[in-house]
């Protein structure tokens, strides 16, 4: 299920971005989601799965669809990529931007748990404290040409910011808890940053790459997918993600 419902009367909707319709409402945030007996979309929402995609890939396409639009925002190929946060969607995003053809990927993760996983991805790893270090490792004074922002924290955008080489990109998909002060004019206007918004998925471009990678890279959603739960031990499941001790999890029915 696509999770945005949207306006099918909206500008931006009959304009080929219903992505960025307005009058969205999120299935779980702003409707009932999933944990509700029923739950009621549009037809239009529904994505049929083939027979040979596993349940439990199928059950992780919209974090996945996440992932695919942030990486599809801007080229990827023979680019260094700078991760910082490698969450659920992150550890997606290493295995994408790999596929994509890019030339070395960077994650900053506080947690070692799961920069293990984005190492198991093949990605560089570090933490916030140490990624200056690492990436003057790189040698040739070499910087990153994309930074995907996942994490949400505004350190984390800052340092993004300061890092990326000049004319470089930032793609934000983390959700700061509230504003964030940014340094406009010396970071962004002089050095030629360029900064993307990404909302959702593509209504309906990115599904279609998701199947596509769903299918040509299984093995990697397998190392996304963290633990694999029945649906009776749902209370569990939140307590492994609070605890920092999970990536995704998919409930069993």
């Amino acid at each position: 299920v696509e999770g945005h419902v949207v306006n099918p009367l909206s500008q931006e909707t009959r304009t080929g971005r219903a992505h960025l319709c307005p009058d969205t409402k999120i299935l779980g945030v702003d409707m009932d989601g999933a944990m509700a007996d029923y739950v009621l979309v549009p037809a239009s929402n529904l994505w049929p799965i083939s027979d040979d995609i596993p349940d439990h890939h199928a059950a992780i396409f919209d974090p996945l669809g996440n992932a695919m639009h942030t990486c599809q925002t801007v080229p990827l190929g023979g680019k260094t990529v700078l991760i910082t946060g490698a969450g659920p969607i992150g550890l997606m995003c290493v295995a994408m931007a790999k596929a994509l053809g890019a030339y070395q990927v960077i994650v900053s993760e506080v947690n070692p748990a799961r920069r293990a996983l984005a190492a198991e991805l093949g990605a560089v790893v570090t933490s916030p404290e140490d990624l200056t270090k690492t990436l003057a490792g790189l040698g040739a004074g070499r910087r990153p040409e994309v930074v995907l922002e996942l994490s949400g924290h505004s350190a984390a955008l800052r340092q993004g910011l300061q890092l990326v080489a000049a004319g470089g990109d930032v793609v934000l998909l983390g959700i700061p808890a509230g504003d964030v002060s940014l340094p406009v004019a010396e970071e962004i206007i002089f050095r030629g940053l360029k900064l993307h918004g990404v909302s959702g998925r593509r209504m309906y471009d990115t599904w279609y790459q998701v199947e596509a990678f769903v299918r040509q890279c299984p093995a990697v959603l397998e190392r996304c997918i963290s633990h694999r739960l029945p649906a009776r031990e749902v209370q569990q499941a939140f307590d492994l993600l609070r605890g920092g001790q999970a990536n995704k999890i998919i409930l069993e029915f």
